[in-house]
């Protein structure tokens, strides 16, 4: 299948360019301002702004005021800019991370990776990789022949990217030097690929969408099927096959993938609205999802609601801390929960009445929009998509 080249860790962790997107709260996501919040704008430059799930364009960028806002539910640590300026043009690139756009990326799924020095690869227009390093932003990788669809990204222990795309799975080194992995026209796998994460010790697992099939690539190279089976569970429905062997149940539409400390595979099964877990025995569980609390009900769903009895509306992330703690984006309620397996949920950052969407404030004293892919580097910082911008919250995972 190919083998995986040696390589280094790349550069330093990655700064920030606090370039911020505001908006305002109300008495439910994505109303308006509430009269009690002041703040202070500048006009700089394209900002995008939320209504719903349909992110429009505007003319202005908003530096934060300094006068203190609203405190909602979630977590304290400070919310930053790491990329992205709202917009969903070109522009900007190379320079301040903060400033350019990243283009048409696609939030619904792991489409960024985190490497454990706050390095940030991510896709744009479907078929361009980007490098955020040091707080500035680069194109790194464009599609060759055949290249396109590119779907999910990762970090590998190395350090370089591992990206999802109609050819497979293709390595890809800072330098923008690359290797073809997982050879899917060779192997007869399809043509459609996507989400991608690494284990602990270095294996690999994605997703063939054309099979509904979670495939792992182990460190010496051999692929093997570990989780879905042929075709896909019914949308809306419960999912199918608990307790069972992980190949011998069907998915719906798996739009993340995360490997936690103890080796359980977990995925983040958008058409049934549920995570399951797979362990290393190859056996299925449903660990979040498939409940009848709301994740938003005129307000959100009670911290302490256990994972199994949420009801989330749409998956668009999954990651794990290493504390072992699981953290899930719904991108139709704005929304970001953790949990520990069997346990309740706690809010981490959500579109919450009466508080501004303002970055360099704690995660209980800002908003989010559209949410989708996570992901945590070596500080415990956990890393998010939010309408075009890739947002952080500064030692989420202590």
């Amino acid at each position: 299948i190919g083998k995986i080249l040696a390589g280094g860790a790349v550069g330093v962790a990655a700064a920030v360019t606090a370039v911020v997107v505001l908006a305002g709260g109300g008495d439910k996501p994505s109303e308006a301002t509430a009269a009690n919040e002041t703040t202070t704008t500048e006009v700089d430059g394209p900002a995008t702004t939320a209504a719903g799930t349909g992110p429009t364009t505007t003319a202005a960028s908003i530096v934060p005021t300094t006068t203190p806002g609203a405190t909602g539910r979630g977590l304290t640590g400070v919310v930053e800019v790491v990329a992205g300026n709202g917009s969903d043009d070109a522009a900007g690139r190379p320079g301040p991370a903060g400033e350019a756009s990243l283009g048409s990326a696609i939030g619904g799924r792991s489409t960024f990776g985190v490497g454990a020095n706050g390095d940030v690869f991510t896709v744009s227009g479907g078929a361009i990789v980007l490098l955020v390093h040091d707080g500035a932003i680069s194109e790194l990788y464009f599609g060759g022949d055949g290249e396109f669809a590119f779907g999910g990204v990762a970090v590998g222990p190395d350090g370089a990217a591992y990206v999802t795309m109609s050819t497979g799975v293709k390595r890809i080194t800072a330098d923008g030097s690359s290797e073809l992995l997982v050879d899917a026209v060779a192997l007869g796998l399809g043509d459609q690929f996507g989400s991608i994460a690494f284990d602990g010790v270095g294996n690999l697992y994605f997703v063939a969408e054309d099979t509904g099939r979670v495939i792992r690539r182990g460190v010496d190279g051999s692929l093997s099927h570990v989780a879905g089976a042929e075709g896909s569970a019914v949308s809306g429905g419960p999912p199918v096959g608990d307790g069972g062997p992980a190949i011998a149940a069907p998915l719906n539409a798996p739009v993340a993938l995360a490997v936690d400390r103890d080796g359980n595979l977990l995925i983040a099964d958008t058409g049934q609205s549920v995570v399951r877990s797979v362990a290393p025995d190859g056996t299925i569980s449903t660990i979040a999802g498939g409940g009848d609390v709301p994740m938003f009900d005129n307000g959100f769903a009670p911290d302490g609601t256990a994972a199994t009895d949420l009801q989330i509306g749409v998956l668009t992330g999954v990651a794990v801390d290493d504390a072992g703690r699981v953290y899930v984006a719904d991108g139709n309620h704005h929304a970001i929960v953790r949990f520990e397996p069997g346990g309740g949920i706690e809010l981490v950052v959500a579109d919450q009445a009466g508080v501004v969407e303002a970055n360099g404030r704690p995660a209980n004293q800002t908003r989010v929009r559209n949410v989708g892919g996570l992901g945590f580097d070596a500080a415990g910082d956990l890393y998010f998509y939010d309408s075009n911008v890739i947002r952080r919250i500064v030692g989420a995972a202590g």
